[in-house]
């Protein structure tokens, strides 16, 4: 294996384990130093000004992107190496809804109930929002602290509102300069699915009848299951703004990308890192070398976007083959493949946790390893990561529930009859109405800084609802055949057994 300067195998290992962060892109922490900042070209056109709606699942980065475009030094960097995404230094941001808690920025769950239950509509509520983000600095704003009031003064002055937003826009445009207000975290809004729906919906329409100006845009980030234009799309002109929705998903090159961003930033073993970079890569195929950002090193072109000479450096790390030849599969693609969801996208926390796992587990069992990250330990690295993702995909507090039910008494892939009955034998769907209802009651589910009690937005529909639920999120991938398939970033981490497979043991081959 060709080495870079000073980096034998147990000096990689230790670099993968110390480069990747702990916590591993946690999207409810802080964003990224810039050295880690990383923009993956297929966010670009999600992140541009005029793309009001952004979904993707769990983990793909809407509160990481909702937090971090909130930052000046981010912007910088999105401005830098997405330039098409019009997002410069000087957008000012603002924070429309989201996680932690900001009542002065917008309203809480339960002022948001106050509100309704006072008779203003979800739209009402939002257009103040909105106006009030957008007028933040302007000195004809009046001085008022309550959002009930806020909310009356609003729609008590409607032509008012509308010049002091123009004279906004118009000062926008003379500085060409631009406000954007971020909406995330929306299933925050209620316990219950219809009000979310409700505030989903009038929010997108809050986002529509903003494009009228020119400097002023919302963008409203979305889970997959929070996206059902059969309930959201029922205003004027709704098929305009549900069309021009982009999906945020990371591809396999983005992924390793990203690694490779890590590693050649790393403070310490970072320039070792590039000079192996240089051998594989710059040198051998005779391309461009890296292009720089202050303080950050960004990897040259080929190594972000082209799979074979990321290939060729990946298996520089961990040689060529899953075990001892071919039959087994080649790291480079196997790793994607068994962290990937139902839907094939698989999230930067669960990629980098397997590494990080995977370099940790050689340091310890596979020392005198010629590659630095041992087959074995990737396998490891894919059994914690789906243990990680487990307690993620747990903020949906009923998946457990139903899988629960399943786990040792099932093997995937599997009928739809076999989930049903084992359901109905356990009185599984009963019991979530039930749950529901407890930690509403105990109080467990009325603070804004805590996950919402809601049930599975199709239960009314029984098995087949639930169903239908869990491959909205991933879970669950229906086959052409008919048949129920739980890719393995799930079924290991909720103990489901493959028909015909071995149980999978901590050094294991088989998954």
């Amino acid at each position: 294996m060709s080495r870079g300067k000073h980096l034998g195998p147990q000096e990689l290992r230790t670099l993968i384990y110390n480069a990747i962060p702990s916590d591993a892109v946690n999207e409810l922490g802080p964003p990224p130093p810039v050295h880690q900042f990383f923009v993956p070209k297929s966010h670009a056109r999600a992140l541009n000004l005029n793309i009001p709606v952004v979904v993707g699942s769990r983990g793909a980065g809407k509160s990481f992107w909702w937090k971090a475009l909130q930052h000046a030094e981010h912007r910088a960097l999105v401005e830098r190496f997405a330039p098409d995404t019009r997002i410069k230094a000087s957008t000012r941001v603002k924070p429309g809804f989201g996680v932690p808690s900001n009542i002065e920025r917008y309203p809480s769950r339960d002022v948001l109930n106050q509100l309704l239950a006072l008779g203003r509509s979800p739209r009402e509520i939002w257009k103040t929002v909105m106006t009030w983000a957008v007028l933040d600095e302007d000195p004809h704003r009046p001085t008022i602290d309550r959002w009930p009031e806020r909310v009356e003064w609003v729609i008590g002055h409607p032509e008012e509102i509308d010049r002091l937003l123009e004279a906004v826009d118009h000062a926008l445009m003379a500085r060409d300069e631009d406000i954007l207000v971020v909406f995330d975290g929306i299933d925050r809004t209620s316990n219950d699915w219809d009000s979310v729906f409700r505030h989903v919906e009038a929010l997108l329409q809050v986002a529509l009848d903003f494009r009228s100006f020119r400097r002023i845009r919302a963008k409203v980030f979305l889970r997959t299951d929070q996206f059902d234009d059969s309930r959201i799309g029922r205003f004027p002109d709704a098929s305009k703004i549900m069309a021009s929705k982009v999906d945020l998903r990371w591809l396999t090159v983005e992924l390793y990308a990203l690694l490779w961003q890590l590693l050649g930033n790393h403070e310490v073993q970072g320039p070792d890192f590039r000079e192996l970079v240089f051998q594989k890569v710059v040198n051998k195929e005779g391309l461009n070398e890296s292009l720089s950002a202050p303080g950050v090193w960004r990897l040259p072109p080929a190594t972000q976007f082209d799979p074979k000479v990321q290939e060729t450096l990946f298996h520089a790390l961990t040689g060529p083959f899953m075990g001892e030849g071919p039959r087994k599969g080649f790291p480079y693609t196997w790793l994607p493949n068994h962290l990937a969801d139902a839907h094939g996208e698989v999230t930067p926390r669960s990629f980098l946790i397997a590494l990080r796992t995977a370099a940790q587990d050689s340091r310890a069992n596979h020392v005198e390893h010629g590659f630095a990250l041992h087959y074995r330990s990737l396998h490891t690295g894919v059994q914690e990561a789906a243990r990680i993702r487990r307690e993620e995909i747990a903020e949906h507090w009923w998946v457990p529930e139903v899988l629960r039910d399943l786990s040792g008494q099932i093997e995937v892939p599997f009928d739809c009859a076999e989930s049903d009955s084992l359901w109905a034998a356990a009185g599984t769907l009963d019991k979530l109405w039930v749950r529901q209802q407890e930690e509403i009651k105990a109080g467990r589910a009325s603070s804004d800084g805590d996950q919402p009690w809601l049930l599975p937005a199709h239960l009314s529909e029984g098995a087949a609802g639930v169903r239908e639920d869990l491959v909205r999120l991933g879970v669950f991938r229906l086959m052409r055949s008919g048949r129920i398939d739980v890719p393995d970033v799930y079924r290991l981490g909720f103990g489901l057994a493959k028909r015909g497979g071995v149980p999978l043991k901590r050094n294991g081959e088989m998954l």
